[in-house]
């Protein structure tokens, strides 16, 4: 089977198509509603999904309800602002993949995040961090542990 006809097959089998190479147009199917309430919501994640959880627990704080974060870091680690794009955010990936990944802890300062998280609460970027206290939060990381007791 030459490629140009295996990815044909593969697409087919995976997209729904026919082999003939024919693209089959699918109904759209309606979600159904679980009436779960927003309010009972958590984020969770591991690594990179773990500083997302961070990030999103901490910006939408009144709608969640818990973190999990597991070998993740605190809000704003790597330091990301919209002038960054001036370096397509080599500045912020640098600090994500080195210290905040890696640490150590001690060459990370709190305060600076805190200070950051303040400041955008204060402009109303996100929500109120005294919403935080209510929060159930899990964490888990080696470098991360001395920040949060």
């Amino acid at each position: 089977m030459n490629v140009s006809r295996l990815s044909m097959v593969l697409a087919a089998v995976f997209c729904g198509g026919s082999a003939a190479g024919t693209p089959a147009i699918a109904e759209p199917l309606a979600l159904n509603a679980y009436n779960a309430p927003i309010s009972e919501s958590s984020v969770s994640g591991i690594s990179s999904g773990a500083f997302m959880a961070v990030q999103f627990g901490t910006a939408w704080s009144s709608v969640i309800k818990g973190v999990g974060a597991i070998a993740g870091g605190p809000f704003w680690c790597a330091e990301a602002d919209a002038e960054d794009f001036v370096t397509a955010y080599w500045g912020p990936i640098l600090r994500a993949t080195g210290l905040c990944m890696k640490g150590p802890a001690s060459d990370l300062n709190i305060r600076d995040f805190i200070a950051k998280a303040n400041d955008k609460a204060s402009s109303g970027d996100i929500d109120p961090l005294s919403n935080l206290e209510g929060q159930k939060i899990l964490r888990s990381a080696r470098t991360w542990r001395a920040f949060v007791n």
